[in-house]
């Protein structure tokens, strides 16, 4: 069976993963209407990436991804 690839984030997707986790939404941090235009794409992405649900909250996936990103933390 073939290795699974790990995920890929952008920076800005990684950023709104976890102002997700922390109750902030996906919006947080938006100044003006391109930055909220933009931010759409990047929660289709993570949408498509099977992270966030159609009501934009983590999904299973999400919060492992989370769980084992805290964890490089330390």
């Amino acid at each position: 069976m073939a290795e699974k690839k790990p995920l890929r984030l952008t920076d800005l997707m990684r950023q709104v993963m976890f102002d997700i986790s922390k109750g902030r939404g996906g919006y947080h941090g938006c100044n003006g209407r391109s930055e909220y235009g933009g931010r759409n794409g990047t929660l289709a992405g993570l949408k498509q990436r099977g992270l966030l649900d159609h009501r934009e909250e983590l999904t299973e996936a999400g919060q492992a991804w989370i769980a084992k990103e805290q964890l490089k933390k330390g």
